[in-house]
């Protein structure tokens, strides 16, 4: 049965979500090495996900090549027994269409990425459009180059065999030219992806019929990607973790509804609500208005069979402090998880679900803690599956009572709304709005509540990566991570001087192998600076994130180091007189100076190596000419 939301989960997705986008380590003599990677020590989710994991980046623009400074996320590959073909299940849609059904998919006018261990090994599953609905027909070309797969890779479905394909099994490059017609789908899967492989991924031509391209994992997340002819996108394959228990984290801070757990259970606003959540200010930073006209929908079961415990929760400053407003529902009639504010029951106030028979008095609720009109308050309700309970936290008071929701067909979680009854609007302001697949303790709760968001994830998490840089030998440059987590959170910079060999950085200058020495200032702290000696090129950076459940790597952010710069502005391999009108030119007018110097280095006038050309180079620049 097709969810009959897809479409306007892409559509509003779409309009107002996609362009606001986003262990004990060996110790060498002399030299402070990591050559293992250090995983993420999560507890791991109850459910059968796979442990596949695939890092997805989109270079910035057609032909960059900057992947390792855009990398999006990571999704999680299905499992199944069944063969590729079987999986993809051509034909069982309708004659000429792909017969995968997700919870969530495949999206009207969309083009989907996603992963499957079958029986024909690791396969590339593409996915454009959805059948059996008006979508209008559309073409794609796409070509996917192949680098690495320790065994072949082979094309295992067409749909449909009559569209134009290329690549013999084996090959390293295969391309698709598809055409679909209205209330068809089309697409194709490539097999036998194994070891360090990586996979490059574009349209090329023909691209008609699609509004959107979104990779997916099999535990429902999703990472939006840029639809643009010839901006490729790599997968690669990278090693299994366990899931983090933390499903979704929304702060708003960015302005966007984006998960920032790394989960990528993004939230959006379903053409149901009319207009989006206005970003206002919040607890911390921002948050969102909701009111009777606006709400946010997540693509996230928290069902009892999927998440036997459970936490969700945030901040809230209600407008309202009587009446029915759901803040959090996965409400399915009597099946259902729900926190919200409700005058029905024997109490006034925040309640809970709690199923039948369930709550203090058998009601059904969790109920009786004091909602307050326009004041912010912490609210959560923890679910523990096994021990059949339920409990309600408001700003340090807790209610507890059995509770047995049971389980429903409910595929996705509402923000600021009911989806059993969408006249439950919340009315007011939400902030750091969590779901987490932990019952969490009164004190884990108390410790969110007067900490920040930062507090939510009980291991170490990784919110922002560090980006990619470029510096001048000896000179330092400035890179952060945002992390969260229970606890005490160390941190700790590296550097990657060869493939695969990570350095540990420290205040001095440590040894490098290969050659120079690097550096970073602080060298345990979320913000440093790291320049390397001696030594130019490019090189990886990185910090590792740790308190008492474990560490966790950041995405690794490259650091460009290039010699220092010599200001020859005209290219005449001197530094003289004649270089001050290019240097001003440069200064004042970049575009002019790359017009009448082609073949000379803009960033020649960065003369102080802040990777930035302006007044603060001149000075530099003219004891550059006269000598100092």
């Amino acid at each position: 049965m097709r969810v009959a939301i897809s479409a306007d989960r892409f559509l509003c997705l779409r309009d107002h979500t996609l362009g606001i986008f986003v262990a004990q380590r060996p110790q060498l003599p002399g030299l402070a090495l990591l050559v293992s990677l250090a995983l993420p020590t999560f507890a791991p989710i109850t459910g059968a996900f796979g442990q596949t994991l695939i890092q997805v980046a989109q270079e910035s623009a057609p032909g960059a090549g900057d992947f390792d400074c855009n990398i999006l996320g990571v999704i999680r590959a299905w499992e199944t027994t069944d063969t590729a073909a079987a999986f993809y299940n051509y034909g069982g849609s309708n004659d000429v269409s792909c017969g995968l059904n997700w919870s969530y998919g495949p999206l009207q006018d969309t083009s989907h990425l996603l992963f499957a261990d079958t029986a024909d090994g690791l396969s590339l599953v593409v996915i454009h459009d959805a059948p059996n609905v008006n979508n209008g027909g559309g073409s794609a070309t796409m070509r996917v180059d192949v680098v690495g797969s320790a065994t072949p890779v082979s094309r295992t479905v067409e749909d449909d065999p009559s569209d134009t394909y290329s690549g013999d099994p084996g090959s390293s490059v295969f391309t698709a030219d598809n055409v679909w017609l209205n209330r068809n789908t089309d697409g194709y899967v490539l097999s036998g992806f194994s070891g360090q492989w990586a996979a490059y991924v574009e349209f090329t031509e023909t691209l008609e019929g699609l509004l959107g391209w979104e990779a997916w994992s099999q535990d429902s997340g999703w990472i939006p990607l840029q639809l643009e002819a010839g901006r490729r996108v790599r997968l690669a394959a990278i090693p299994p973790a366990p899931l983090s228990t933390l499903l979704a984290l929304y702060t708003f801070n960015d302005r966007t509804y984006h998960d920032i757990s790394g989960s990528n259970h993004h939230a959006y606003w379903p053409t149901q609500s009319s207009t989006p959540p206005v970003f206002v200010g919040g607890h911390d930073q921002f948050g969102v208005m909701l009111d009777a006209t606006s709400w946010l929908a997540v693509d996230l079961s928290i069902q009892p069979s999927r998440q036997p415990v459970l936490t969700m929760g945030g901040w809230a400053r209600p407008s309202a402090a009587t009446g029915v407003h759901a803040l959090i529902s996965h409400n399915d009639g009597n099946a259902q998880r729900h926190v919200g504010i409700d005058d029905r029951g024997q109490e006034d106030g925040w309640d809970c679900n709690a199923g039948q028979g369930g709550g203090p008095t058998g009601n059904g609720r969790v109920e009786g803690l004091p909602a307050t009109a326009n004041e912010w308050q912490f609210v959560a309700a923890v679910y523990d599956d096994s021990a059949e309970t339920v409990r309600l936290h408001v700003d340090g008071a807790e209610i507890t009572g059995p509770g047995d929701p049971g389980d429903g067909t409910r595929r996705r979680t509402l923000i600021g709304n009911n989806p059993d009854n969408t006249n439950h609007t919340f009315l007011g302001v939400v902030d750091d709005v969590f779901i987490i697949a932990e019952a969490l303790s009164t004190e884990r709760l108390n410790e969110i509540r007067t900490g920040d968001y930062h507090k939510v994830p009980t291991c170490a998490t990784v919110f922002r990566h560090p980006r990619c840089a470029t510096t001048c030998s000896n000179v330092g440059i400035g890179f952060s991570v945002d992390a969260g987590g229970s606890g005490t959170l160390t941190y700790q910079w590296q550097l990657e001087a060869q493939p695969g060999v990570w350095v540990t950085l420290g205040n001095d200058p440590t040894p490098l192998p290969g050659g120079g020495s690097a550096f970073a200032i602080p060298p345990a702290a979320e913000s440093t600076s790291i320049g390397v000696i001696g030594r130019t090129g490019s090189f990886g950076v990185r910090c590792v994130v740790e308190n008492a459940c474990g560490s966790v790597n950041s995405f690794p952010a490259t650091l460009t180091v290039r010699s220092a710069p010599p200001g020859d502005l005209n290219c005449d391999g001197l530094v003289n007189n004649f270089d001050i009108s290019p240097f001003v030119l440069a200064l004042s007018d970049p575009a002019a100076y790359a017009t009448e110097f082609p073949a000379c280095d803009y960033l020649n006038a960065d003369i102080n190596c802040d990777t930035r050309v302006n007044n603060f180079d001149i000075d530099p620049f003219v004891e550059l000419l006269s000598g100092g």
